[in-house]
This record gives structure tokens, sequence and C-alpha cells, in this order.
């Protein structure tokens, strides 16, 4: 998200220069699962990087960090009790109010909500329209699209928690339209001159219309980009591994370790990369449009938790259509959080994307 805790990290970039154990610090401040997927070791030179380029530019070119997702309720209430609008706190002390036996467990009101046992969702309509009534709109300052986020972050949040239970399909849905409203909001800044490099799992970013996500009545961020903006404003690379370690969670929710990622199913794409020889590989779909490569493919999806014991998370995909490029690292490494991992190793045979 783009309020709350995480805009710690876009001030960092924007402020004096520092080092990494200014770095370090701030991550470790971090504390809602799972931060160790982006507050990691290996983030910790690119942070810095960041932090210098922007000590050689002015204010409005300067490099930002921000999120999409919308699990951050609780913390983006709290960031909205600093709005200064009595409209807008009574709004926020009302959704606090309701979800606050939630704000260190949102699954727990997933549950709750599945069985019709709690209901925040007139409380977040409340607070976004108090937001939207009462606040400048996202379009002028940076200040106010912060604002306008987190109260976007306690509306889809609630939506998605609520749903999700019940309806897996529409609940993935708006939370990918939730991370598209997030993109439309930051382009608009800097008078729309930005442009933004989003990290994400394939499976958010890979064009779902190349996948069998629709015949699930799912979509993703990368179809909903190409879709607003045009296929040739939106640059999608996939990523992909054949064997190595990974960090991640046999449950959502619970403690991160290494897994040791197992061979690829024969004849995926995973596979078909790691025999066709050379080892690391870039690809660029323009060049393989015309060959054999242009079909049906199943390709390994490994998300935050990791099945194991099975074998099922493959995606059927138009490779080269699914994303306009493609990097392959034969062999990788898990990510290090700046917590260390536990030592013990956990063979798994398979991931889930969430």
């Amino acid at each position: 998200m783009i309020g709350a805790k995480p805009i710690r990290v876009n001030q960092f970039l924007k402020g004096y220069e520092k080092d990494s154990s200014d770095i370090i610090a701030l991550f470790k401040q971090f504390n809602r699962w799972p931060a160790w997927l982006w507050a990691n070791q290996e983030m910790i030179p690119f942070v810095q990087w960041l932090n210098n380029f922007n000590q050689l530019k002015r204010e409005e070119n300067k490099i930002g960090f921000y999120g999409l997702d919308l699990f951050s309720i609780g913390e983006s209430l709290q960031y909205l009790n600093s709005v200064q609008d009595s409209n807008v706190l009574t709004a926020v002390k009302k959704m606090q109010g309701c979800f606050q036996p939630y704000n260190t467990d949102a699954y727990l009101y997933s549950s709750v909500a599945s069985k019709h046992q709690v209901d925040c969702s007139k409380e977040a309509s409340n607070l976004w329209l108090a937001i939207n009534k009462n606040t400048i709109s996202a379009n002028s300052t940076k200040d106010n699209i912060v604002i306008v986020q987190n109260a976007r972050v306690a509306l889809n949040g609630e939506k998605y928690l609520r749903i999700v239970t019940n309806d897996r399909a529409s609940g993935w849905n708006t939370r990918e339209q939730h991370m598209l409203e997030t993109v439309k909001d930051l382009l608009r800044l800097n008078n729309g001159k930005s442009k933004i490099i989003i990290w994400a799992h394939n499976t958010h970013i890979g064009d779902a219309h190349y996948t069998d996500m629709g015949s699930r009545g799912k979509t993703n961020l990368g179809e909903l980009l190409r879709s607003t903006y045009g296929e040739t404003n939106i640059f999608i690379i996939g990523f992909g591994s054949y064997a190595g370690t990974v960090a991640a969670v046999e449950k959502w929710g619970t403690e991160c370790k290494q897994f040791i990622m197992p061979p690829p199913y024969k004849g995926s794409w995973e596979d078909l990369l790691h025999h066709a020889g050379g080892g690391d590989k870039f690809i660029l779909s323009k060049n393989i449009l015309r060959t054999a490569l242009n079909r049906w493919i199943d390709q390994r999806a490994i998300g935050i938790v990791y099945h194991p014991k099975t074998e099922l998370n493959y995606v059927p995909s138009v490779i080269p259509r699914r994303y306009d490029a493609f990097v392959y690292i034969d062999h990788t490494t898990a990510l290090h959080p700046v917590v260390s991992l536990p030592d013990t190793s956990v063979v798994s045979q398979a991931g889930q994307d969430y």
C-alpha cells in the first residue's frame, strides 16, 4: 500500500544519504506478515542504490517506492487518524471499532465474515465516502494520494477478506482491481509524467488472457493494465527457475522457511528451458512468436505458500503472449530475511500463489 508504515521506505529513499545499517534498522520496523517477502537482505543494496541515485535529483524526479496490496487495514486506519477532518475521524473510529479484533489476524475476519458473524462493509464504505467528500482528490498532491490510498485499502481490503472464502475468484479480482486503481493514482503524480516498475508474482503480472485464469472467472493486473493503457505501453517480464531454493511458508501466516525446489514437470516451460542448454536465459517474446513455443505450455507458479508433497500449481500459458520477455534462472537461491530463516530446509513439490 502507499500509506502507513510502507511510506517510510519512500521517505527514506527521498531523504538524506543513508548507509546499509540505516536500511536494516528501517526494515526491522516492519513486523506485519509477510514483510520478509520484500524487507530482506537482497533488497538492502537496491534500496541504498535508490537512495544514492535520488541525491542528485530534483524532488519531482526522485524515484519513489510504493506498495500495491490491501492487507494492512489496521495500519491504514491508524494512519487515517491523523486526518484533520471531523467527519473523516468519526468514520475512522467506527471502522476501527468494527475491525479492531482482527488487526493482527486479517484472515480471522475473513473466516468469521464468511459465516456472516461480522460485517464491516458499511463502515468501510462510509469511510471511503467521507474521505472522497472531505479530502481533495488523489489527482492533486502526494499527501492526498496517501490519504485516499489508505481509505482504499480499508474499503477493498475489507471486501476482499469478506468474500474470498466463499468466492475465491471474486476475491482475487477485487485484489487485482485494487492494484490497478493504485497504479492509476500513482501515474497521476508529476502531472501524469510518471512511469512505474511493478514487482509482483507471475500470476499477478503475466497477462491472464493467455492463461486458463479466465476459465475460472479470474483476471489479473497484467491483463487489466494492457486493456487500460494498451499493449504497447506495458512491458511484462516473467520469471522462472528450474531448481534451487525459495523462501516461503507451508501455511498462510506461518513462519517463513527455506524450501528445496524440485525439478519441474517434464514438458513444462522451465523443463524445456533447462534442457535447451546454456544455463540462465533472457528471452524476448518477439523472438519466439513464430516458433513452436508459441503454444499452450504449462508454467510452474510458486508463491508465498508452498504446498509440500503435491505438484498442482502449474498455469497453462501461451508464454510469448503472456509476457513480453522472460528471465530464466536455471538454479536459484532463496531470499534472506533481515531476521534469519530457520535452519530447517523442507523438500516441497508445489507452490500456491496468493
